[in-house]
């Protein structure tokens, strides 16, 4: 049953950090600051961060408990989560995010930082197994070796519907929002520039290439393109019909094919599709083999 509180957690975590995000919350969690820690004493943006993430976390925390409520809406056997655990997690979740939308007003030159990123969901994960399993780390070990060691016969129905959401979340919209971050990091240490102070505009690096194209295209309709991409690879591969694959790569390569001419795009559009193409087909290999 801890297993299939952590999960529950994780899940919900993934649907409200990666996919349900209102721009509004955040918007207030990361305040533009023009210049490494100029803006750090004015009390407008710190209120401003306080608020956004307390209505993040929030949203987190009734997440959570819609979830729990229309899981047993399903299930003959109910789920027991305790409510001081619920607020335990979203507290944790609440002080983990203020942490890193201060580094960002700090440091402005971070929001392209990878590491944080990394860090920041590691740290989300850690408090969750944490939390269910009250702090005991040497039984919520052995309790992951037991699962591992007999998988996938040691997960219930249930706990496989549970991992094969949270995979196809990971694999479509979270592994979106770490390639954009990712291509944003080294593109600014390569060229030693913030992105994100440079949108709509040609980006030149200190060497004269172009390291982004303005173009008019719909709005995140790479971001969305790539999701759908990750989607069908996964849905190929997880029904064992890997032939499709080959036609998603195709014409993602012909939609861009006249960018391709400029090196530094190609540089980064194939090192995107190559995280989405590895994501997208361990996701595959993943979900099929829990219900082989």
């Amino acid at each position: 049953m801890d297993i299939e509180l952590i999960l529950i957690a994780i899940l919900s975590h993934n649907i409200f950090d990666f996919i349900l995000q209102i721009e509004l919350f955040r918007c207030y969690r990361f305040p533009i600051c023009r210049g490494d820690g100029r803006d750090f004493k004015r009390k407008k943006n710190i209120y401003k961060i306080i608020k956004g993430n307390l209505m993040h976390t929030c949203s987190h925390f009734l997440g959570l408990c819609l979830i729990i409520f229309f899981i047993n809406l399903i299930k003959n056997d109910p789920v027991i989560f305790p409510i001081s655990k619920i607020v335990l997690i979203c507290l944790a979740h609440f002080i983990i995010d203020l942490m890193k939308s201060f580094i960002y007003l700090f440091r402005t030159s971070t929001q392209n930082n990878i590491w944080i990123f990394l860090i920041d969901q590691f740290l989300h994960l850690i408090v969750i197994s944490l939390v269910i399993y009250d702090f005991d780390i040497i039984y919520l070990i052995r309790q992951l070796k037991n699962k591992l060691l007999t998988y996938p016969n040691s997960f219930n129905l249930t706990e496989k519907v549970l991992i094969t959401s949270i995979i196809f979340i990971v694999a479509t919209w979270a592994v979106g929002i770490f390639i954009k971050v990712f291509i944003n990091y080294i593109s600014s240490e390569a060229n030693k520039i913030n992105i994100t102070e440079n949108i709509g505009k040609n980006i030149i690096g200190n060497n004269g290439s172009i390291i982004k194209i303005a173009s008019s295209e719909a709005k995140n309709g790479g971001y969305l393109i790539g999701i759908l991409e990750r989607i069908l690879i996964l849905v190929s591969i997880a029904m064992n019909y890997p032939v499709m694959i080959g036609f998603v790569l195709t014409a993602k390569s012909v939609a861009r094919l006249k960018k391709l001419s400029n090196d530094s795009f190609a540089e980064y559009f194939i090192i995107g599709t190559f995280f989405s193409f590895i994501a997208a087909v361990i996701g595959g290999i993943i979900i099929r083999s829990l219900f082989n």
